[in-house]
């Protein structure tokens, strides 16, 4: 997107949708000033949820999952994991991890080095000493806010395995 010859005035949401447009991690911009013939932007960026590793392909890629539900290259970061083991993934993964991330985010865990795993039929992983198996990969962040009671005892480890969206079965004491 070509700001030159441009007065500030000239510079419209058009041409700010073309420069959103040009990368999907970019959540909005704000035009914070223009001094000295030249535009100060400022990029807000989305939140950056998963890494997600898809195993099923040769060789396996990794990519970041965004807020949004779209992907862009991992660079290293330090996020959950969750990887496919198998497919097929349906519409709506990705919207489901960023509901399930989302979510235990609001508990203030200490996400970084989990792993959670997809078979294709069920989504498994270990958080906090706790075997999760949350079964199919549907309603994922509901499942999520039921293990609120769950995350605020100290005393829980062992397995959960969810029957239903609020419905689990726990080998500790809540």
């Amino acid at each position: 997107v070509d700001f030159i010859v441009k007065s500030f005035f000239q510079i419209g949401d058009n041409e700010l949708s073309k420069l959103l447009s040009l990368d999907p991690s970019i959540n909005s911009i704000i035009i914070n000033s223009f001094f000295d013939n030249t535009l100060y932007l400022k990029l807000n960026f989305f939140e950056k949820i998963a890494i997600v590793e898809d195993l099923r392909r040769n060789p396996a890629r990794k990519m970041v999952l965004l807020k949004n539900g779209t992907y862009v290259d991992f660079d290293d970061e330090e996020l959950p994991t969750v990887k496919i083991i198998n497919g097929p993934v349906d519409d709506g993964f990705d919207g489901e991890l960023v509901s399930f991330f989302s979510t235990l985010g609001n508990y203030e865990l200490k996400l970084d080095n989990s792993v959670f795993e997809y078979n294709g039929s069920e989504f498994k992983g270990l958080l906090l000493d706790l075997e999760l198996n949350f079964g199919p990969m549907v309603d994922l962040g509901s499942k999520a806010a039921s293990l609120k009671d769950v995350f605020n005892t100290d005393d829980c480890s062992g397995s959960i395995t969810f029957q239903a969206n609020d419905s689990f079965i726990s080998d500790c004491n809540i």
